[in-house]
């Protein structure tokens, strides 16, 4: 017998034909696709803070920032017979306390469908001419003696009256009942005046709505008028000229801004109309300090404005005319705050409710006091009807000295 052939490296190979084709396909494959770049990598930063971030180039300095405009721009012209449109920049800063931040914007504000006629001159007159209709004003409105007492002395009986204007929602805050103020914010803050100053200062409890375009307002001489609201609206004419005649006779205007804050919709809309009303450049809106009679020289002391709705805290500012307060302008929405009414003698809530109950408290903002209406509680809505008071009895209050003096 022949001994088994041993095999050779070439019967080895020819065996392992397939693997090496293999072989040999694969590094084909790998020597063409070696030379094809799939992406670009960047090396990254050690740390964010290190440094700019350069594409393309690795690290390097920062490009310089674009060059400023240049000094001439180009206008668009605007054609004459166009209509303009007048636009508002506003800032809403956020409350003090608690720290609720409220992004600062320029709101989409309704223009209005009339042009707003401003007169070139207020026509004005000094204080002893002045004095004597002031003095007509507070003894025919108040039915009190001037000088009679002030801050816890305060004597009076007054009715208050509700600012009814042609737009807007004056009266957002109360309920009507067969067009008569039936119940709401004011009704509630004239019982708790009743309450606290035991009846000395007696104000009758039903506000009477009264239309700024009546010239009744001269022959029912309201001590003050209070005028509140959440929408924009504009004055008629009449209305303005209605306010400026009231307020040069010694008259007072108490704006309650319904939707707190700077910059809200009924904000802008006061501010400018009341421009209007006194459209002086002398007679501007200025805070309040918080040594003011308001907060020292009244019925509650006090060290400046609590906070009102949401947290809300912006100071108390007003117009003075011959030094002396003639619009009071409270931004806070303490005309939500005045819709917890307590039980008489404490300070308990009174949440129920009756057909022919006056004071009562608004249901919908005590269910939801710490989801939309937050610092809707009785300790706040305390606070804020004592400055309410504080308020209603420096405008009662406010001319006694000075007529005193006065011939």
């Amino acid at each position: 017998m022949h001994a088994p052939r041993k095999d050779t490296f070439a019967d080895k190979l020819l065996r392992m034909r397939y693997f090496l084709f293999a072989v040999l396909l694969h590094l084909i494959v790998f020597f063409m696709l070696s030379t094809v770049v799939l992406f670009k990598g960047v090396a990254p930063q050690e740390e964010f803070e290190s440094g700019f971030i350069a594409g393309g180039g690795g690290g390097g300095e920062p490009p310089p920032p674009p060059p400023p405009p240049s000094e001439t721009m180009p206008v668009q012209t605007q054609d004459p017979n166009k209509s303009k449109t007048e636009v508002f920049n506003i800032e809403t800063p956020a409350p003090d306390a608690p720290n609720i931040p409220i992004p600062s914007f320029t709101p989409q504000l309704p223009v209005a469908n009339k042009t707003i006629q401003q007169p070139k001159d207020l026509a004005k007159s000094d204080f002893q001419n002045r004095a004597k209709d002031i003095r007509n004003m507070i003894e025919g409105g108040q039915k009190r003696k001037i000088g009679s007492g002030s801050g816890k002395q305060t004597a009076a009986e007054f009715k208050c009256y509700i600012a009814q204007y042609a737009q807007g929602d004056w009266s957002t805050t109360i309920e009507l009942k067969d067009g008569k103020v039936w119940r709401g914010s004011i009704v509630n803050l004239l019982f708790m005046i009743s309450e606290w100053s035991r009846n000395k200062i007696r104000a009758n409890v039903v506000p009477v709505p009264l239309k700024l375009s009546s010239s009744e307002i001269f022959d029912i001489k309201p001590p003050f008028i209070y005028f509140t609201g959440h929408k924009d609206f504009v004055l008629t004419e009449q209305e303005v000229e209605n306010l400026r005649k009231y307020l040069i006779q010694g008259g007072a205007i108490w704006g309650d801004n319904g939707l707190a804050g700077k910059g809200s919709r009924f904000d802008v809309a006061f501010r400018r109309e009341m421009k209007r009303v006194l459209p002086s450049e002398d007679q501007q809106f200025v805070a309040l300090p918080d040594d003011h009679p308001i907060y020292t020289r009244s019925f509650f002391p006090m060290q400046g404005p609590p906070a009102g709705m949401n947290f809300y805290q912006e100071p108390i500012e007003g117009i003075n005319m011959d030094g002396t307060l003639a619009i009071i302008y409270t931004l806070n929405d303490y005309s939500d705050m005045f819709r917890m009414a307590f039980k008489p003698g404490t300070n308990d809530p009174d949440t129920t409710d009756a057909p022919d109950k006056m004071r009562i408290t608004n249901w919908e903002m005590w269910k939801y006091r710490t989801v939309y209406y937050r610092n809707f509680t009785p300790e706040a809505c305390k606070t804020s009807y004592e400055l309410g008071m504080n308020i209603v009895v420096h405008l009662l209050t406010r001319w006694d000295e000075k007529l005193l003096l006065a011939p």
